[in-house]
This record gives C-alpha cells, structure tokens and sequence, in this order.
C-alpha cells in the first residue's frame, strides 16, 4: 500500500481514541470507546475485545463482517472495525516480541476469541476501570489478557549488567543513529554475542527495541507539550511525517491522535 492510501485508509481510526492509552516497548494497550474505522493495517498483532456486546471486523471490501466478542488480528493483515462506540480493550504486541511470538500459531487472518477468555478479560477491564487505572493497573491488565489467552508469562534470564548499560545508554540519547556494532560496543560484546543475550534478555530484536524506543522518546515528548515537529526530532526521526508514517505503520494510529491520553507502562529494566 502506498503512502497515500495509507494515510487515507487510516483517517476514519483517529475517532476512535477516547479512552486511555498505555504504551511501552514493543506493546500498547488502549481501554475505551470504539468508533468504526475505514480499512487499514499496521504491523503490530491486535487484540481486541468489546466489554460488553460485540464488535463487527473484516479484511476487505468484498469481505462478510464477521461479529465476535472479541479477536485477534493478525500482523500486517488489512481490517475495519466497526466499534459503533462500545468500550473495548485493545492490546497491540510487536510481531518479534515473545508474547506474540507465542500467538502466531494462529491461521485465520482475524481469530475470534473464545468465549470463556472473552468473559474473564472484560472482568479484568472492568476491575482495571473501577480503580485508579495507572501504568501498574494497565501492565496487569495486558498481563490477564495474555494468560486468557494462553500466553503464560515465562521466566526470562536475569538482565546482565552489559545489556543494561546499551539500554541505558539508548535511551540516553535517542536522536542518535545507533547500529547493533555500536550499543555491543557499550556493552563490551562482540556484535554476534550480543545479539544472542540480547533478545532473551530483553524480550525483542536489538532492532525492534530501538525503533519502540524512538516511538516511545517521541510519545513522551508530545505528552509534555512539544510540537510535533519537535517531538520527531527530538527522538531522532526526520522529521513530523516520518514520525507519523513510522507511528501509523507499527500500530494503526498517527501520535498527535493520543499524545493527550497517554500513559506509559513498565520499562523492561
């Protein structure tokens, strides 16, 4: 798809942001109401469930609208929601990432959700929404939706010291073009070798980390009151619309649409 059709194809999802966004490397969740949106995709594997009632999905215009509770969407696969401002919770997984690695044995393009799963995932929406509904709250609730969905968390080797100091220094300096050679360099690691502790430890590719890194700089800066000129380069973007086209590919949405909305989950530090 080009950029203009992108840019087209995604206009009707800026509606649909009225809840409450949470964003962290390599996920994000939102919890609120859905408008519907035109055909569009991005690369990020999207689950989304309807707290109540159900929501109406398909992959193209000559597609039959399949109505389900809740789904999953698979990574790049083109969709149209028709939310019609029901609340739902969205939870959006980079593809490399274990957790969704862990949800790619699915085949369907778009995978309604079990019933039983979709029952106890709008009981952990709602606890989230009855409390004050912060980082840690959000963090929990992706958490339940993962292990609704038979993604257990699993016990990741203990962060080395030498990966630590490339994330810290990262995110130190965001604008900077890092390379792999470079962040093994701070780490004291041959490039080969720290590719091998990296995605373990961390939890994604070297690669993908820094590109969610950049996205989440960017996020937070806007969160502060920065333009969005200033935003992307300020996290090392060329510029608004790399930002923006960077932003819509990896999880559907441009940044301006939630920069006022959002919060940020737990750093896997």
């Amino acid at each position: 798809m080009g950029e203009g059709a992108d840019a087209r194809s995604l206009r009707g999802t800026e509606s649909a942001w009225s809840g409450r966004v949470f964003l962290g490397i390599g996920r994000a969740l939102y919890l609120g109401g859905a408008s519907d949106t035109s055909l569009h995709l991005h690369h990020a594997i999207q689950i989304c469930v309807a707290l109540s009632g159900r929501i109406r999905l398909r992959t193209g215009p000559e597609s039959a609208w399949k109505r389900a509770g809740g789904a999953i969407i698979r990574s790049d696969q083109r969709h149209q929601l028709r939310g019609s401002g029901r609340e739902v919770v969205i939870a959006y997984l980079e593809p490399e990432s274990d957790e969704a690695r862990r949800l790619r044995a699915q085949r369907a393009p778009i995978q309604a959700i079990e019933p039983a799963a979709i029952a106890a995932i709008r009981a952990a929406a709602w606890r989230a929404r009855s409390g004050e509904l912060g980082p840690e709250a959000a963090t929990r609730l992706l958490g339940e939706i993962l292990v609704q969905l038979g993604v257990r968390p699993e016990r990741r080797p203990s962060l080395e010291d030498r990966i630590r100091r490339a994330l810290f220094a990262v995110r130190a300096d965001p604008t900077r073009r890092w390379r792999v050679a470079e962040m093994a360099g701070v780490a004291r690691l041959s490039a080969r070798r720290f590719r091998e502790l990296f995605a373990p430890q961390v939890g994604l590719s070297s690669r993908q980390f820094l590109l969610w890194t950049r996205l989440d700089c960017a996020i937070r800066e806007l969160a502060k009151g920065a333009s969005l000129s200033e935003a992307a380069l300020g996290a090392g973007f060329a510029d608004a619309a790399h930002l923006t086209r960077t932003f819509r590919r990896m999880i559907g949405i441009p940044p301006s649409a939630i920069a006022g909305s959002v919060s940020f989950l737990e750093r896997p530090l």
